[in-house]
């Protein structure tokens, strides 16, 4: 018996035995919704340059992403496996669809508030530069998101 044929009967083999298993490799998508989540900025009084431009931040907070999301983490397994790695599009994380502003309007006027989410490091494809939304990364694991950073300043207004 030539070794190819040998190679070919393992081959084979291997494959019987394993397809019935295909079916246990393939993922049911499930979707966990978490709640609306406030998210409140204590800055106490900000001096704003006489010289500043539009965009000049004033204020940069960093968050651990369980202390932002009060109201549940939003994220996508496979229903037979809760720690699988199943990814998500990042523009998905914030309300408001594909016309959401990426500088959203605080109670002072010329003052805004731009959200950003960013890594430690690039884990599971997570950007570990800030990425300003709206979002439009692909992250692997979304449900370990382990940072995220609020920057405030003088942004124009998103017609």
């Amino acid at each position: 018996m030539s070794f190819l044929t040998l190679l070919r009967r393992v081959a084979m083999t291997l494959l019987f035995i394993l397809l019935p298993a295909a079916s246990g490799w393939a993922c049911t998508p499930v979707f966990v919704r978490g709640q609306a989540s406030t998210l409140r900025l204590n800055v106490g009084q900000l001096t704003v340059p006489a010289d500043a431009r539009p965009g000049t931040p004033l204020y940069h907070k960093s968050f651990a992403w369980n202390r932002l999301s009060d109201g549940g983490e939003q994220w996508i397994r496979c229903a037979d496996d809760p720690h699988g790695l199943s990814p998500l599009l990042l523009d998905s994380l914030l309300s408001g669809g594909v016309t959401r502003p990426t500088v959203y309007q605080t109670n002072l006027a010329g003052i805004g508030v731009r959200v950003s989410l960013r890594a430690i490091g690039g884990y599971g494809c997570f950007p570990d530069r800030p990425t300003p939304s709206p979002f439009s990364q692909r992250v692997d694991n979304p449900a370990a998101l382990p940072r995220c950073g609020v920057e405030t300043g003088l942004f124009p207004p998103d017609d």
